[in-house]
């Protein structure tokens, strides 16, 4: 099957994501884009949101854990990652940071 890239991975010429194409149509037009807006908020009013939420409330306590995860990621935030960088066998890492001369000696 071909893959449309060559040895190094890199898409061949002619490819419909080639040198020149950027890769797709691009955005839609802003006025594109709040008609799908409209069409989203004229099928999920207000009042069918809040029923909805019930719904998924209910999931979350009976242990859903996508129903969970989905207030948690909104109510308290996606967690950020984090990670903590040290030396060797743990202790602290030592950065060292060099400049180049920049060669502005006045004789």
């Amino acid at each position: 099957m071909a893959t449309g890239r060559n040895g190094a991975g890199q898409f061949i010429k002619g490819h419909s994501i080639s040198k020149g194409n950027k890769g797709g149509t691009g955005r839609p037009s802003r006025s594109v884009e709040e008609a799908y807006l409209r069409a989203i908020k004229d099928a999920m009013p207000p009042k069918r949101w809040f029923d909805c939420l019930q719904t998924y409330a209910a999931l979350a306590e009976a242990g859903d854990r996508y129903a969970l995860r989905f207030f948690a990621d909104y109510l308290l935030g996606k967690p950020l990652e984090r990670r903590e960088l040290t030396g060797l066998g743990g202790q602290p890492l030592e950065i060292r940071v060099s400049y180049a001369s920049d060669n502005t000696d006045s004789a």
